[in-house]
């Protein structure tokens, strides 16, 4: 599953879907910038022991690419996977792809974790 921007260059990859649909909370992880989804593999265990659903995927950097484009992509997976309310947690430059997904569609965040943010 490969989520693209307006530009039309892929912006999200290898998308992980972990847990059901039904589970308590999910909780999507979205890495920062040089990284990829294997920086949650100590954390990931644990949130699915506690019935969490959890959402992780690669971001393909491209210098074309702006966080508007990296949030349309990120809402448009939310939407594709019929998410309605999640927990988000971002790493570096994912908390600004987070905070613009959530002035888009405030309704799909119940709460905005940011590890690290960078500007």
């Amino acid at each position: 599953m490969v989520r693209q921007g307006a530009s039309g260059d892929a912006l999200l990859s290898d998308v992980t879907i972990m847990g059901s649909a039904g589970s308590k909370k999910t909780i999507i992880l979205s890495h920062g910038y040089g990284g990829e989804q294997s920086v949650w593999r100590h954390l990931v265990p644990w949130l699915l022991v506690h019935g969490h659903r959890v959402v992780t995927f690669d971001l393909v950097f491209s210098a074309a690419s702006s966080f508007e484009d990296y949030a349309d992509g990120l809402i448009s997976l939310m939407d594709e996977l019929d998410i309605k309310s999640s927990f988000f947690l971002g790493h570096s430059m994912s908390a600004m792809i987070g905070c613009k997904a959530a002035v888009k569609r405030p309704e799909l965040f119940r709460h905005l974790i940011f590890l690290c943010g960078s500007p």
